[in-house]
C-alpha cells in the first residue's frame, strides 16, 4: 500500500512539474514588474553576479549584431529514466528552446533602468575583450599629387592595403590650425572658432601666434571625447593639445610644441611614450603631427626636387616607425585587438610669385587697425579712428583703399561667399577678411618694396590659405589601413576634412559631438 502511495505521489509531482513548464513556456512575453528604483538590478543582472558570462565586443562593422548561440540540452544526470523522458517531452513542446533568445528578452525588459547614453555606442574597455585601437598621424602639407611625383615605396605599399584619397578637401582658411581642428572636432570653423595659425583671442583681444590653450576651442576635440568615454589617449603636437585642463585631459600629451624636432625624432618620441605608458588600460587612441615635409615645401617651393626628396625621407621614417611598432604591438595591445591607422594632412600648398608686406603696403592706414596676416589670408579689426574723424567715415575710407588693391578680395564680417562655409562669422574673424589671389602671399618679412619676390628674403616659397574649391593644390593626401590586416586597395574619391572625425569615432566606438553632419568613411 505504501509503495502504491509513493508511486501516485511521484506521478503527481511529474504532472505538476510538466504543467508548470508548459505554463511558463507560453508566458515569455509576460513580465512581473514594479516601478524600478535607483540602484535596482534586473533578474538577469543578479544572475550575472552569481554566474557571470564573458562579454564579447562586436567589431565596428558588426556593431549591434550578436551571434545566436545553439540551444543547449538540459542535463538529466542523476534522475530516473521516466523523469528524463518526461523532461525531454516537455522541452519538445513549441515555445521551448532558444533559451538565449529569452535571456536577451530579459536583458531588454522595458522597465529596466537604461544606461545614461542608451542611444550611443559604448566604447569597449580593455577588460571587455578585443577592441579597435587607432593611430592617427597628420603629415603637414602632404599635397594630393605628391604620391605621383615622389618615391614612396612604403606608403604605396600601405595604399595597396587600404583606402586612399588624393582629394582630401580642407576647410577654409586652408591653414594648419583650422584644418586640423576641424578634423579633430568634425565642426566647421564657424563653430569651433579657430580661424588661423595666428588669431585674436575674442576675450582678451590679444593677438596669438600658434596658441596652445585648449580653452580657445569652442568644440570638443576627439582626444577629450575619447577620454570622457573611458578610453586611454596619447596626443603629441596637435594644435591646442598642449594645455589641457581638468580630469578629461589626455593621459599623455606634450606641454609645448618644439618646432626644431625632425619627423624621425617625433616618431621615436611617440613610440617611446606609447611603450612606456603604465596606466590601468592600454592606449586606445594615439595622435601625432609631423612637419618635415611642410618645412621642405616652404624652404624650397612645393614642386622642387628637394621637396619630393622630403617625401621620400618621410616615407623612410614612417617605415622605420611602423616596423618598430609591429614588434612592440603585442605589448601595446590585448589579444585580438586591431590597430587602424589614419595618415592624413592639413592641406596642400601653392607657390607664390610675389610676397606682400601688409604694413608697408597700407602705410598710415595700418596704424589704426589690428590685423593678422597668414599665408593667403588676413583678418583686420578696426580700432579707434584718427582724431577728427568718425569710425564710420574711417571704415568707408578704409574699404575704398582695400578695393583699390588688385591683390585680394575683401569681405566684411558675415558677407562671405557661401562656398567658404564661414557662416555669419564671429569675433575670431576680423571686421574685414582678405583673401589673396593665387600667386600672392602675405609675409611679415620686409623686401625692397611692399610687394616683392620671395627670393629677396630667402622664402618661404609656398603657402596655404587659399580656398580649395578654387585652387586644386590645396587638396591633400590621406591613407586608411589596418596594420597587418592585409586589406585591398580602395580609392575613396573626394573626402572632406570633417569626415575624418566621425570615421575615427566609428572605429573607436565613441559618440561624437552633437551637430556633426559629416558622415563616416567606410574604411573598416
Amino acid at each position: 500500500m505504501n509503495a502504491i502511495g509513493s508511486a501516485i505521489a511521484l506521478i503527481a509531482t511529474i504532472v505538476s512539474g510538466l504543467a508548470l513548464m508548459l505554463t511558463w513556456s507560453g508566458s515569455e512575453s509576460v513580465y512581473f514588474d514594479r516601478e524600478p528604483m535607483q540602484g535596482d538590478l534586473s533578474a538577469y543582472d543578479l544572475s550575472q553576479l552569481r554566474n557571470p558570462e564573458p562579454m564579447e565586443v562586436a567589431s565596428v562593422e558588426e556593431e549591434g549584431m550578436e551571434e545566436e548561440e545553439e540551444d543547449k540540452p538540459i542535463s538529466t544526470a542523476g534522475v530516473s529514466p521516466e523523469m528524463a523522458e518526461a523532461v525531454a517531452a516537455a522541452m519538445a513542446q513549441p515555445g521551448n528552446g532558444k533559451r538565449n533568445e529569452r535571456k536577451n528578452n530579459r536583458k531588454q525588459r522595458p522597465n529596466s533602468p537604461a544606461p545614461a547614453m542608451a542611444q550611443a555606442p559604448v566604447a569597449a574597455s580593455d577588460s571587455s575583450g578585443p577592441r579597435n585601437r587607432v593611430l592617427w598621424i597628420s603629415i603637414a602639407s602632404f599635397r594630393g599629387d605628391y604620391m605621383e611625383k615622389a618615391e614612396a615605396p612604403f606608403l604605396k605599399e600601405m595604399a595597396s592595403q587600404g583606402g586612399t584619397t588624393s582629394s582630401l578637401m580642407p576647410v577654409f582658411p586652408t591653414l594648419h590650425y583650422p584644418c586640423l581642428i576641424t578634423q579633430a572636432t568634425g565642426m566647421p570653423v564657424s563653430s569651433h572658432g579657430i580661424s588661423g595659425n595666428k588669431m585674436r583671442d575674442p576675450e582678451t583681444k590679444e593677438i596669438l601666434d600658434r596658441p596652445t590653450k585648449l580653452s580657445l576651442l569652442k568644440a570638443e576635440p576627439i582626444w577629450t571625447t575619447a577620454k570622457k568615454q573611458g578610453l586611454t589617449v596619447l596626443v603629441h603636437d596637435w594644435p591646442l593639445s598642449q594645455e589641457q585642463p581638468g580630469d578629461a585631459s589626455a593621459d599623455v600629451f606634450l606641454k609645448s610644441f618644439d618646432d626644431g624636432k625632425t619627423d624621425d625624432v617625433r616618431l621615436s618620441a611617440l613610440l617611446e611614450a606609447w611603450s612606456s605608458f603604465k596606466g590601468p588600460a592600454k592606449i586606445a587612441l594615439a595622435m601625432a603631427s609631423l612637419h618635415g615635409l611642410e618645412k621642405a615645401a616652404m624652404e624650397n617651393g612645393s614642386r622642387e626636387a628637394k621637396t619630393f626628396e622630403a617625401v621620400t625621407k618621410l616615407d623612410s621614417d614612417l617605415k622605420t616607425f611602423f616596423d618598430k611598432l609591429r614588434d612592440a604591438w603585442p605589448t601595446l595591445s590585448n589579444p585580438g585587438d586591431k590597430l587602424y591607422v589614419v595618415l592624413s594632412t592639413d592641406h596642400g600648398r601653392a607657390d607664390a610669385e610675389k610676397v606682400i608686406n601688409f604694413t608697408d603696403l597700407m602705410g598710415p592706414l595700418a596704424e589704426h587697425v589690428e590685423y593678422t596676416v597668414d599665408a593667403g589670408v588676413a583678418n583686420i579689426w578696426f580700432k579707434e579712428p584718427p582724431a577728427g574723424t568718425t569710425l564710420d567715415a574711417y571704415t568707408k575710407k578704409y574699404d575704398e583703399e582695400l578695393r583699390a588693391r588688385i591683390y585680394w578680395r575683401s569681405y566684411p564680417r558675415g558677407e562671405y561667399p557661401s562656398n567658404l562655409e564661414l557662416g555669419s562669422g564671429g569675433p575670431f574673424l576680423g571686421d574685414r577678411l582678405l583673401i589673396l589671389k593665387s600667386g600672392y602671399a602675405f609675409s611679415e618679412a620686409k623686401g625692397s618694396e611692399p610687394v616683392y619676390s620671395p627670393s629677396e628674403t630667402g622664402g618661404p616659397f609656398s603657402f596655404g590659405g587659399y580656398p580649395a574649391k578654387e585652387s586644386s593644390r590645396m587638396k591633400g593626401q590621406a591613407f586608411f589601413f589596418e596594420l597587418g590586416g592585409g586589406g585591398r586597395a580602395a580609392d575613396l574619391g573626394q573626402v572632406f576634412a570633417a569626415q575624418l572625425y566621425p570615421t575615427v569615432c566609428k572605429l573607436l566606438g565613441v559618440t561624437g559631438n552633437e551637430g556633426v553632419t559629416a558622415t563616416a568613411l567606410d574604411v573598416d
